[in-house]
């Protein structure tokens, strides 16, 4: 699918249309013109940061602190990453999946960047 520039206030809508049961996320997806992958990403946002997950501009910062927590309780099985994500109001999975693998690594988690 293109890439298709739809306002804040229309993700919002979509998405509180979905958990109000008014459509699947397959069917809302598609009258969007977005992909099914998308909108599941929306939702989790919407569920860990709110209205602001659509309305914020730039990159989020996070701090070390919460990335080392973040990656532990990962570590010590205390949910899935989504869950994670959801606890910490992380906003992308991949971004995550970075600071585990640098943890692995044995890498510092600083404040800037991933």
């Amino acid at each position: 699918m293109s890439k298709t520039n739809i306002s804040p206030e229309k993700k919002i809508a979509a998405v509180k249309s979905f958990l109000n049961g008014e459509g699947s996320q397959r069917s809302i997806a598609r009258q969007l013109g977005i992909s099914f992958q998308s909108f599941q990403q929306w939702i989790r946002n919407y569920k860990s940061m709110g209205t602001d997950a659509f309305t914020m501009t730039g990159n989020k910062k996070y701090s070390s602190e919460l990335k080392v927590n973040a990656v532990k309780d990962y570590l010590a099985g205390l949910g899935f990453q989504d869950d994670i994500r959801l606890m910490y109001g992380i906003r992308s999975k991949h971004k995550l999946q970075k600071w585990i693998m640098k943890y692995n690594s044995h890498e510092e988690l600083g404040i800037y960047g991933t």
